[in-house]
């Protein structure tokens, strides 16, 4: 078996502008095997949506709604990469990647 787990260091849902996401990757793998990685990459992305309606409030009134999405951070880092076509071989054992 071969479990993936993201930590991030400040246990947190929700990040200001300016704070820095940071944490480790635990590679776990069980299974009497060789699993082989050309790489691996944390993808962050964050995000706000605001929805509200006005209206409707009687029988015949028309109800609208609006949305509005505002795309805050959309980065990815990459943890590890094989620059040829030879993998990295991962034999059972736990690894952990700082980013």
């Amino acid at each position: 078996m071969c479990e993936l787990k993201v930590y991030f260091q400040n246990d947190q849902t929700m990040f200001l502008p300016g704070q820095v996401l940071n944490g480790e990757v635990s590679l776990e793998i069980t299974k009497k095997k060789i699993y082989r990685f050309r790489g691996l990459k944390v993808a962050a992305r964050g995000y706000a949506i605001c929805k509200f309606k006005e209206g409707g409030e009687s029988f015949f009134a028309k109800e609208t709604e609006y949305v509005g999405r505002q795309q805050y951070v959309s980065e990815s880092v990459n943890i590890f990469k094989c620059s040829d076509d030879a993998p990295m071989l991962f034999k059972p054992d736990k690894y952990t990647f700082k980013f």
